[in-house]
């Protein structure tokens, strides 16, 4: 069997109508595809059994590792900081090392999608594996 993909590739976040958003205007983090051996260091998953027989799982992601080592550039995320003179201030995050270390509403649903996609290792139509 033969498997193809690249090891980088950009993800449109579906949050807030971003992907309706023209491509230039769209926030986009390039992934950074992780190594088979990291995959299992990136997400815990617990399975609990019901008293009705039915399951529940829960992942919870390893978000620091996911952020600071397979996110790259990213492109149209910025933010705005209140300094204390009260005046404000627009703060552009570039990067998964940035984006870890920011403060923002709606910064958790952001990295769970980032962290979903990284964890999910689904292949894009652009980027389909090829079995010969």
């Amino acid at each position: 069997m033969f498997f193809v993909a690249e090891r980088n590739y950009w993800y449109i976040p579906p949050i807030n109508g971003n992907e309706n958003l023209p491509q230039d205007e769209q926030l986009q983090i390039e992934i950074i595809r992780p190594t088979v051996e990291k995959q299992g260091r990136l997400s815990t998953t617990e399975v609990v059994r019901n008293e009705d027989g039915s399951v529940k799982l829960s992942t919870a992601f390893n978000t620091k590792e996911i952020l600071n080592n397979f996110v790259g550039e990213i492109k149209n995320l910025s933010t705005e900081q209140k300094l204390p003179d009260g005046s404000i201030k627009e703060v552009v995050i570039k990067n998964g090392k940035e984006l870890a270390n920011a403060v923002f509403y709606g910064s958790k649903v952001l990295a769970d999608l980032i962290c979903a996609e990284i964890v999910s290792d689904k292949i894009t139509d652009g980027q389909k594996k090829i079995l010969k």
